[in-house]
């Protein structure tokens, strides 16, 4: 009993501590449900009578509804009431009809008059017959017989559990712990709270489900947009790198853009081929695109300044190194029949030079001032003449022309005067003078091909050529050696000026007409322009073995003129597509030589299959096949040159599984792997040498690049420099001569700056739109203003 005290007298305390706070209590409001009650219903209803005792029971009510919302039950009470005899609101309706379990709190005055109490029971009763209805009397009055026997009739509770309350606690407006207990074991089913958590925790879960799914959806949806947007990318990487392999010959500028911009957007194996196939067929210092197709070009002897002309009969004048052409003379007006200048010449001390062509006469320059000289044909045959070669004399004081009228002549330029070397009746197309000044070499059609004497009582050597189709390019040597001839037949001769004799010839029908023709002072190289667009380098040997050879550049049209600088190594091509070509040194190319000291010269390797491992142990390789040994049955063709080319084979190095069985790399018939493999530092890429240059296979792609790089004259693959930055080649032993080491750097930052210099600017816009796309913003790799 003193804790039952004790508690209702703290609870007295409370109740007038919160109506000290307020003297005027706050408005009756409508129940507002909670989430749990609108979902699930109500766990109790508790109907009782407004107002205060002898009635009432609001206070008690009021109390019993927080201790069972303490509890963790969903209680409705309202502090409403509706006249008797009218229908219960909706909203008491709703929550009465949703509840679980009714308790009615009764006293006398409410069993005496039992109003909207008995309406709100009655209606329980008929709408959820099943449910409970629980009685809570306040103050005894079901001991008063004939009071609860008049209760009976609406409230049925004889029969039923019903429960006594304090009459004590219950006049000051509490409920007690007993009564509050007992109703809690009343509810049958799970109550609308412990529902209600279920279902956020169930909901929670859900979502949690549904963001876990959402989340991986969009980590697939991201991977699958990356893995669409990287085969976009590839695609567009080799689309680019194959356009830029096209265009390496039609527009080499664009070709270099093209592979940077693959590289650049995604780097492939297409991407790298391309790369390295566009720097390597374009071993250049630089190239200048002139708006018409040149004629004729001439290089001063101390090889800093030439002279060009071109089809409209311009003549133009530039500077190696300096980009840009200046007009020395002007186009011919109009339509040009007989103006083109097919000859053009530097005299020894590069002051003067001499033009000539269709006009039938010879133009020499010296400063502003100029020289015209007759040519000597008869002016006024129906047949027009061209003067298709000029040389000048090693002193510079005479000029030599040949002529399609047959004539060869020696100009005097002191006097004007001119007198008749040497006449045929072929047409003349080139012409020589020897370096000693005593006789000249003109050339003409059907391999014609003469020696003539120029100083009186002097005597020219008897050559033993054999040429076919016009002789296109005559040369010496500097030290007056070797004579050089080439024909338009595709063939090249070279003779002993001493006697005449022929100790070379090489013919290379396969590259079409041979249209012009350089030699190195030293005579060591032979370059040749083809109709086809070759520039094509030979390392010429005496006898009649194949000379070494390789595709220097090439032009989208005939080769028309060519020339070494006076450095013996740089070569300049001028070409009926407009484009003028100086090369980087013709014996080492993008190779570099290696500082320091040179390696040890060591003997070529046999060519035996030999295992190579890369430097990861990844993979393993050798040159040849791992196929199994033939059947007695198998017909062998091994000895065949046509069933011979060079095949390579890769293994993983896990578990010796091919990789590539005996492929087969790019080369002509009867060439084998004379050299490697070689593995790249980064154990990506192998290298290995057929013939006179580096193929190139592709490791993680398991696929040849599509490129070639050219050897250095005279030198085979040794393996890796000794840094591990690039291929080192070094002396074939061909040599006597102790020989020196290169390398070509294997870092593709380093072919992309080579690319874009060489470029010298960046894909346009309309470019950019053409091939890369309008998608895609505006953003070249090569952009020489950054």
């Amino acid at each position: 009993m003193n804790k039952l005290a004790l508690r209702t007298a703290n609870r007295i305390l409370q109740n007038l501590r919160v109506t000290a706070k307020s003297t005027n209590p706050p408005a009756a409001r409508s129940p507002k449900a909670s989430f749990a009650s609108r979902l699930f219903g109500y766990d109790v209803f508790i109907s009782f009578a407004l107002g205060g005792p002898p009635r009432g029971s609001q206070s008690y009510a009021s109390d019993l509804a927080r201790r069972l919302r303490d509890a963790d039950l969903s209680v409705f009470f309202s502090e409403d009431e509706a006249p008797p005899g009218e229908p219960l609101s909706d909203t008491l309706r709703r929550a009465l009809l949703r509840s679980k379990l009714l308790v009615v709190i009764v006293n006398r005055g409410t069993l005496e008059a039992p109003n909207w109490v008995r309406t709100e029971v009655e209606t329980f009763r008929s709408s959820c017959p099943g449910r409970p209805v629980i009685p809570v009397c306040l103050d005894g009055s079901f001991r008063d017989q004939p009071l609860s026997d008049s209760a009976q009739t609406w409230l049925h509770h004889e029969g039923n559990i019903w429960l006594d309350e304090q009459a004590d606690v219950a006049t000051r407006g509490l409920a007690t712990d007993a009564v509050v207990t007992r109703l809690l074991t009343a509810p049958r089913r799970l109550r609308a709270n412990t529902l209600w958590r279920a279902l956020v925790r169930a909901i929670g879960l859900g979502l949690a489900a549904l963001t876990a799914v959402a989340t991986w959806q969009a980590i697939v949806a991201t991977r699958e947009r990356d893995r669409a947007t990287a085969l976009r990318d590839q695609a567009l990487s080799r689309q680019l790198a194959a356009q830029s392999t096209a265009s390496q010959v039609r527009d080499p500028v664009r070709a270099l853009l093209l592979a940077v911009q693959s590289q650049a957007i995604v780097p492939t194996t297409a991407s790298d081929g391309a790369l390295l196939g566009a720097i390597a067929s374009l071993p250049l210092a630089s190239l200048q695109q002139h708006t018409a197709a040149f004629q004729a070009l001439a290089l001063r002897p101390d090889g800093n300044a030439l002279l060009l002309s071109d089809v409209r009969g311009a003549v133009l004048q530039g500077e190696l190194g300096k980009p840009g052409l200046d007009t020395v003379v002007p186009p011919v007006a109009g339509l040009n029949l007989y103006g083109t200048v097919h000859a053009l010449a530097f005299a020894p001390d590069g002051q003067t030079w001499a033009r000539a062509g269709s006009s039938r006469e010879i133009t020499v320059h010296t400063g502003a001032s100029k020289q015209v000289i007759p040519d000597g044909d008869k002016i006024g045959e129906s047949t027009p003449m061209f003067v298709l070669g000029l040389a000048f004399s090693p002193d510079g004081a005479a000029l030599v022309s040949a002529s399609t009228s047959g004539s060869l002549r020696l100009h005097e330029l002191a006097n004007g005067s001119s007198r008749l070397l040497y006449t045929s009746a072929l047409d003349l197309a080139s012409v020589a003078f020897s370096p000693d000044g005593r006789w000249v070499a003109a050339g003409g059609d059907r391999g014609l091909l003469q020696a003539v004497a120029v100083a009186p009582g002097t005597s020219a050597p008897r050559l033993e050529a054999s040429l076919s189709g016009t002789v296109t390019a005559l040369a010496f040597d500097a030290a007056g050696q070797r004579l050089f001839a080439a024909s338009r037949a595709g063939r090249i001769e070279v003779f002993d000026t001493r006697d005449g004799r022929r100790i070379a010839e090489q013919d290379v029908p396969e590259q079409g007409a041979m249209e012009t023709m350089a030699v190195t002072p030293d005579g060591r190289f032979i370059a040749t322009g083809h109709g086809n667009g070759a520039v094509q380098l030979w390392a010429w040997r005496e006898g009649g073995a194949e000379w070494p050879r390789q595709l220097l550049v090439r032009h989208a049209g005939p080769v028309r003129g060519l020339a070494f600088a006076a450095d013996g190594r740089t070569l300049v091509s001028a070409g009926a597509d407009g484009r003028l070509f100086v090369t980087l040194p013709v014996d080492r190319g993008r190779w570099q030589r290696l500082a320091g000291a040179s390696l040890p010269q060591d003997p070529p390797r046999p060519i035996v299959p030999e295992e190579v491992r890369s430097p990861d142990g990844r993979w393993i390789a050798w040159s040849g096949t791992v196929a199994s040994k033939a059947s007695p049955f198998d017909i062998d063709l091994s000895s065949l040159s046509s069933s011979k080319v060079p095949r390579l084979t890769v293994l993983r190095g896990t578990d010796r599984q091919a990789v590539a069985d005996g492929v087969e790399l790019p080369g002509d018939p009867g060439e084998r792997i004379d050299a490697g493999p070689v593995f790249a530092a980064d154990s990506s890429q192998l290298a290995v040498q057929v013939g006179h240059r580096l193929l190139f296979w592709d490791l993680p792609a398991a696929e040849p690049l599509d490129a070639a790089l050219a050897l250095p004259p005279g030198t085979r693959l040794v393996g890796l420099a000794p840094d591990g930055t690039g291929w080192l080649v070094g002396p074939d032993g061909t040599s006597s001569k102790p020989g020196e080491h290169f390398i070509f750097d294997t870092d593709r930052g380093a072919w992309v700056r080579e690319a874009c210099t060489l470029a010298g600017r960046a894909l346009t816009i309309e470019e950019w739109r053409r091939y890369v796309g309008s998608e895609r913003p505006y953003a070249p790799a090569c952009n020489p203003g950054s």
